[in-house]
């Protein structure tokens, strides 16, 4: 699971997420994509299913607002050879609560 929170500057914590290594931990960051041309990516944080990134990336306002807009973010757990995929959301950004809310990732196997 994710906890997305405020539209404007969004801020994502993770909890019992997959396990990717074979030490029953993971490795995850988050890419985060917002419209066309916005992208971003957290930190990784080392061996843990309950990451707490304590990152905040503003979101720029698109031309038509925030009631069309997608936000796009995947979760990834980082290897010296690459990247596994661990789950994925994406959600119209008028419906990011001010107060967060968590939200179960799709595509976790």
């Amino acid at each position: 699971q994710i906890c997305i929170r405020d539209r404007v500057s969004t801020q994502s914590t993770g909890r019992d997420l997959v396990s990717r290594d074979s030490n029953g931990l993971s490795d995850p960051f988050v890419r985060i994509e917002w419209g066309k041309d916005q992208k971003a990516k957290t930190r990784v944080i080392d061996m843990t299913l309950n990451p707490v990134w304590g990152e905040r990336f503003t979101l720029a306002k698109p031309e038509k607002g925030f009631s069309s807009e997608i936000l796009h973010l995947t979760v990834f757990d980082k290897d010296k050879l690459g990247e596994d995929f661990m789950g994925e959301i994406e959600l119209k950004v008028s419906h990011i609560p001010k107060e967060g809310q968590w939200f179960k990732l799709e595509g976790q196997k």
